[in-house]
C-alpha cells in the first residue's frame, strides 16, 4: 500500500539516528541533493552531517531528488519525509528495529481527517518535543518504553501491539487498509489512551503536576503511602503519580520506586484497581484491620476493538 510517510523520532544521540536513517536508503539512496541549515541552503561539504548538527541553532535539513527529506530539529527530534512509501506493517517493524530510536510517532496517512471533508478538522494529541501528531501508529524502543506509565499500556490499550526484536513495539491505531471515516473512529480512542491527554499514558518531557502527592514517605520501601477515603482518584492524578516514580520528584534523599493508594474502603478500592494496576502504582484496601494488597490476585486479559480482533482472526 503506497503512502506518504511522515515520521518522527527522539534519540539520545539525534545526529547518528540521522546517519542511520540515511543508512537504511529510505530516502531513495545517494546522497542529498541540497541542505538546509535554520532555513538557508548550504553547500553539501564533506562532514555537513557532522559540522551542522552542532552548529545548527534549531534545524538541519537534507533533501533528496526523489523528495524525501530528513530534518533534525535541535535537542528535539529527526524527522523523515517519503512522498511514496510502500508500507507493510511486517517489512516497517524490521526496518524500526535497526534504528537507534526511543520514540517515535507517524503522522495521518489521510488528509481528510484535517481537510474538513469529513465535517470537521482532527487534530489528534501527540508526545510534544515537536513529534507529529498521532496518526496511523507510534513506536517505543528500548528505555523510550519508560515514556509510558507502565509496559502494561501496550498492551491493553484500544490499538494493535505488535512486539519486535531489539525491544521495539510498534502501535497501529488503526486498520491500515480501513477508508479515512474508518480510520479516524478507529484510531480516536487510541489517540487519547495513547497521547499527552488526562487519560493518556505518555509521561511528556517538562511534565507540569497537577496534584500534589499528599502522603507519606516509606523509606524501607521507597513508596510514598496515600490514604484515600470518600474521593476519587481521577486517572491525571495517577498519571501525575508516574511522572513523579519517573523524574524523581522528591530528590535524591527520597529515591521513589511506586505511589501506593490505601483505601479505607473495599468498594472504591475494587472499583480504582483496573487503572492502578495498569500503571502499576499500589493499590491496597484495609479488609478486617489487615493492609491487603489487591493487585496480588489481579489478573485481567487485555479487551480489544474488533478491527484489531479482526485483524488477527
Amino acid at each position: 500500500m503506497k503512502i506518504t510517510l511522515h515520521l518522527s523520532f527522539s534519540s539520545s544521540d539525534l545526529p547518528d539516528l540521522f546517519r542511520a536513517l540515511m543508512a537504511t536508503g529510505i530516502t531513495g539512496g545517494g546522497p542529498p541533493a541540497s541542505l538546509f541549515v535554520d532555513s538557508d541552503s548550504r553547500p553539501l561539504e564533506l562532514g555537513w552531517l557532522e559540522a551542522w548538527s552542532v552548529r545548527a541553532k534549531s534545524s538541519l535539513r537534507a533533501d533528496w531528488e526523489s523528495g524525501a527529506w530528513i530534518a533534525l530539529f535541535r535537542d528535539r527530534v529527526v524527522q523523515v519525509f517519503v512522498p511514496d512509501y510502500d508500507l507493510d506493517a511486517p517489512h516497517f517493524l524490521e526496518w524500526l528495529e535497526r534504528l537507534p530510536f526511543s520514540v517515535g510517532a507517524a503522522a495521518k496517512m489521510h488528509p481528510e481527517w484535517t481537510d474538513g471533508s469529513l465535517g470537521e478538522k482532527y487534530l489528534a494529541p501527540g508526545f510534544g518535543d515537536m513529534h507529529l501528531k498521532l496518526g496511523w501508529g507510534c513506536f517505543f524502543k528500548g528505555d523510550g518504553h519508560k515514556r509510558l506509565c507502565s509496559r502494561r499500556w501496550l498492551d491493553f490499550g484500544p490499538w494493535r501491539n505488535i512486539r519486535g526484536n531489539n525491544d521495539t513495539s510498534l502501535i497501529l491505531f488503526h486498520d491500515l487498509y480501513a477508508d479515512a471515516a474508518q480510520a479516524i473512529a478507529q484510531a480516536r480512542p487510541g489517540h487519547e489512551r495513547m497521547g499527552i491527554s488526562a487519560t493518556g499514558g505518555f509521561i511528556q518531557t517538562d511534565y507540569k503536576f497537577a496534584y500534589d502527592l499528599r502522603g507519606k514517605y516509606d523509606p524501607d520501601n521507597r513508596t510514598v503511602r496515600v490514604v484515600v477515603h470518600g474521593r476519587e482518584v481521577s486517572q491525571r492524578e495517577m498519571l501525575d503519580a508516574c511522572a513523579r516514580r519517573l523524574y524523581q520528584s522528591l530528590g535524591p534523599k527520597e529515591p521513589l520506586d511506586n505511589v501506593v493508594y490505601v483505601f479505607v474502603e473495599e468498594a472504591p478500592a475494587a472499583a480504582h484497581l483496573p487503572e492502578l494496576w495498569l500503571r502499576e502504582l499500589g493499590c491496597h484496601v484495609f479488609r478486617d484491620g489487615v493492609e491487603i494488597d489487591l493487585a496480588a490476585d489481579y489478573h485481567p486479559s487485555p479487551v480489544k476493538p474488533d478491527w484489531v480482533q479482526s485483524l488477527k482472526e
